[in-house]
């Protein structure tokens, strides 16, 4: 059990692992992480581009938008009022959110340049583009990655596109300002690149929480399984070890989901001691937990 929920992470997780080390959060294809990411330049997100470049990102961009409709909105939000009302009744306090996803951007062949170009684009769906960035590029024989980094309001930005014989895009975002209008409007933002292209992922997202003080493993899986209960989920998988705890399962609170084993799962639940702060941590993840814990 422990070995196939395992495994099951690393499936799941590796498309993103360009954004964070040792971590991922999306079932796309895979894709190499290079331990050298190329010196760290700056760019600005207004910089014209040439007409070229710029018609073919247009190519690769849906010619309608990729607003959320109203209803989706609504579904997504009362999600999240259950997710945190969940943590608080726990008696935790919610200190992180992360989210990401990914996308599919063509199948051909794309230079460092185009790369650069598109993530230089993409930029204008983070809002502000009077910011300055931070991009790294490298390359293999056969692969080609671009990292563009920026921060704002309490939000650190990742895009990273990767080239071999197609183009992947993974956008991710760390939030510290958690309040539920940053949640929002960070989530729209990445909705809102993401549905750019066709296809993709939905976002998902990891909360972390943190209640003072130890708890002994009787009090995180009463905690787990209390939070199962409220978002009405079904555990499926769990992973016991001396000093954390792992639950995996489906809640039909909770909208995006993923195939495992012929089953559907779309909640993770995982709680640890952390002795150096004095405080155990609570990570609950839609559909499954993206960052190492």
């Amino acid at each position: 059990m422990k070995r196939c929920v395992v495994m099951l992470c690393l499936t799941i997780l590796l498309p993103a692992a360009a954004m964070v080390s040792g971590s991922a959060a999306s079932a796309g294809a895979w894709f190499p992480v290079w331990e050298d990411r190329g010196s760290v330049r700056e760019i600005l997100p207004n910089k014209i581009l040439s007409e070229e470049a710029l018609q073919g990102l247009k190519q690769d961009l849906k010619k309608e938008g990729g607003n959320l409709k109203e209803e989706e909105k609504s579904s997504i939000g009362a999600e999240r009022k259950e997710i945190r009302g969940q943590l608080s009744q726990a008696g935790s306090t919610l200190i992180q959110i992360q989210m990401n996803g990914w996308t599919k951007v063509n199948d051909h062949y794309m230079s460092l340049s185009a790369l650069e170009e598109l993530a230089r684009e993409s930029m204008t769906a983070l809002g502000d583009c009077s910011r300055k960035a931070e991009v790294t590029s490298d390359e293999t024989d056969r692969t080609r990655q671009t990292n563009l980094f920026i921060e704002h309001g309490g939000v650190r930005y990742t895009i990273a596109l990767h080239n071999g014989d197609q183009t992947y895009l993974t956008a991710d975002a760390v939030i510290h300002d958690v309040t539920e209008a940053k949640e929002t409007a960070v989530h729209d933002k990445l909705e809102g690149l993401l549905r750019r292209f066709e296809g993709g992922s939905c976002i998902r997202t990891t909360y972390t929480a943190a209640i003072p003080g130890k708890l002994d493993r009787d009090e995180m899986e009463r905690i787990s399984r209390q939070i199962f209960r409220g978002l009405k989920g079904t555990i499926t998988e769990e992973i016991r070890e001396a000093a954390w705890i792992s639950k995996t399962g489906y809640s039909s609170r909770i909208g995006c989901a993923l195939n495992s084993g012929g089953k559907r799962i779309n909640l993770n639940v995982a709680l640890r001691y952390n002795d150096y702060e004095d405080r155990t941590c609570i990570w609950l993840g839609t559909p499954v937990i993206s960052i190492p814990y």
